[in-house]
């Protein structure tokens, strides 16, 4: 995987301390919510409400880690560079973050990882 500019050994090894938990989270998900596929999707009800209205992309589905770990890997990252200065989610930082996920040009959309990488920044301890 392409890394953002700001990444480094810091980035690398807190990537490597979560990426476990996050994987045996989305495997415990995808067990939950069917034997073949499935995915934490952090959705909630306002999200659905605003997917159905065509405000606010519909999250990717993925079938396998392979297919998310690119978009937590980003978002551990994130939380790790960006934590200090921002808190909580909002618009302001989660527009820095798709600038620098577009920067990558990885072929991946934000709004396609974009529900992998806040689930990441939300579960990463800062």
């Amino acid at each position: 995987m392409t890394n953002p500019t700001w990444w480094n050994n810091k980035h690398e090894s807190t990537w490597e301390r979560v990426k476990g938990a996050m994987r045996a989270d989305w495997e415990q998900t995808k067990n939950d919510v069917s034997k073949k596929s499935g995915e934490e999707l952090h959705q909630n009800a306002k999200d659905t409400v605003k997917q159905m209205a065509g405000k606010e992309a519909i999250p990717m589905t993925a079938t396998s880690w392979d297919d998310l770990e690119p978009g937590y890997r980003f978002g551990a990252g994130a939380r790790e560079q960006y934590g200090a200065e921002h808190t909580a989610w909002d618009d302001r930082l989660e527009g820095k973050l798709s600038k620098d996920w577009d920067s990558l040009k990885t072929g991946h959309a934000w709004d396609h990882v974009k529900g992998a990488v806040r689930r990441a920044w939300e579960s990463v301890k800062h």
